[in-house]
């Protein structure tokens, strides 16, 4: 019977829709560890790296054994003695998780965002909705949130976020590429609270704005940029100066691939010259 692992909220094990009890943290993290490298032998070495970090106790390996087999009997309870395993198996100096096709959310996550990217790079908004859609309906909460005083913890949830904040945009721009401004606006208001200097994030809320019929609103955002960059002796890219532009005139072909994937500011170029500047 299939055993789906996530990590894209607390670390799970499932069997049949019923939850498995992973044991103490230090246990749950390793099955973390695995099932993020799913198919592929971690050694033993990676795994006390990952686990304690610089502080390592003296039996460690001893510890990761002892893990192993726990995990191994909650995994595989009807498992015949002497049976080798077929989930958590033994390779060489390390281990490694044998799960079916799908049955990691990170990696079932991370292939929706491949589909989702080659979908919008294609030119089918509709395709990339369904596949980030699909991506981003895996996530249960923050990732390995229930393990993050491991180590190895805090730098994987900050990868594995990083992805979901590339595909929540990829999402976002299907939205507005199908037409649907008003699905669009609230999750771009959220992006840009968090990062106001996210020029990619206000791109896409201008022409969002845009195409609700608010390019008032559209030049407001613009406006408020501007502003924020010019307190810090910057200016907004050519691209999202241009999509400005195309606002002001009213054309609506104008899109926030214009403003592509540039995301920061540029400073401005010292006029030859001018007072207080060196040539």
């Amino acid at each position: 019977m299939l055993v789906t692992f996530g990590v894209l909220g607390p670390v799970v094990a499932e069997r049949a829709g019923e939850r498995l009890e992973l044991g103490t943290v230090r246990q749950r993290a390793l099955l973390g560890v695995l099932a993020l490298e799913a198919g592929h032998v971690v050694s033993i070495d990676a795994i006390v790296e990952a686990l304690w970090g610089d502080d390592v106790p003296d039996r460690a390996e001893v510890s990761v054994r002892s893990y192993v087999s726990n995990l191994r009997r909650v995994l595989e309870p009807d498992r015949p003695p002497r049976a080798p395993p077929a989930l958590l198996v033994t390779s060489g100096t390390g281990y490694a998780l044998h799960a079916g096709d799908g049955a990691v959310d990170a990696l079932a996550f991370a292939a929706a965002a491949q589909r989702a990217a080659r979908a919008e790079h294609d030119g089918d908004p509709a395709a990339a909705l369904a596949a980030a859609d699909d991506g981003l309906g895996r996530w249960r909460g923050p990732a390995l949130v229930d393990v993050q005083a491991v180590p190895f913890a805090p730098g994987a949830a900050a990868r594995l976020d990083g992805g979901r904040v590339r595909l929540e945009l990829v999402r976002l721009r299907a939205l507005v590429d199908l037409g649907d401004h008003a699905g669009a606006l609230a999750g771009l208001e959220a992006r840009i609270g968090g990062d106001p200097l996210d020029e990619a994030a206000v791109a896409l809320l201008m022409r969002a704005l845009y195409g609700a019929g608010r390019p008032a609103d559209a030049l407001a955002r613009f406006g408020a940029l501007r502003d924020r960059l010019a307190d810090q002796g910057l200016l907004p890219g050519p691209a999202l100066r241009d999509l400005e532009g195309a606002i002001l005139r009213h054309d609506g072909r104008r899109g926030p691939r214009d403003a592509g994937p540039a995301r920061r500011a540029r400073r401005p170029r010292r006029r030859v010259g001018g007072t207080g500047g060196a040539r």
